[in-house]
């Protein structure tokens, strides 16, 4: 499905695909933040930890307020205290690191990756696989 639509995207816009892996451009040009570490080691938690910290943290007033007029901690289904869980566990400084990960990465997939041109804007047009086409139902716990 998704190579029949990479073809009809071909097609009308009149250009040719280039396949290319992340980890192997990364690795013929890691930005020196690195300090030699691969695209996976490198993002190994980092959006992990800013959603998890942010999903928790955002959530403080809530659980405050709920525990103060009930007397005790707010149902939640088990996907959000699934994420709550992981949340509360991530400091601000792990925080702020993986943000400096994340901030990082973009400057480098702009540079080596989406460079802009100055008469369209984008040099690319990037198509990525994501996820199943399948139902993913969210109070049923992950396989």
């Amino acid at each position: 499905m998704l190579d029949e639509f990479v073809s009809v995207l071909e097609n009308y816009l009149e250009i040719n695909r280039t396949v290319f892996s992340f980890t192997e451009r990364w690795s013929e040009n890691p930005p020196a933040a690195a300090e030699g570490k691969t695209l996976q080691e490198y993002l190994n938690k980092s959006t992990y930890q800013v959603y998890y910290h942010d999903a928790y943290h955002e959530y403080d007033g809530f659980r405050k307020d709920y525990r103060s007029a009930y007397g005790k901690e707010p149902y939640v289904g088990p996907i959000v205290q699934f994420r709550w869980d992981i949340g509360s566990k991530i400091t601000i400084e792990e925080r702020k690191q993986a943000e400096f990960e994340l901030a990082t990465f973009r400057a480098w997939f702009h540079e080596n990756v989406l460079k802009e041109s100055p008469v369209s804007l984008s040099e690319a047009i990037i198509v990525l696989p994501a996820g199943k086409a399948t139902p993913d139902y969210r109070d049923e716990p992950n396989p």
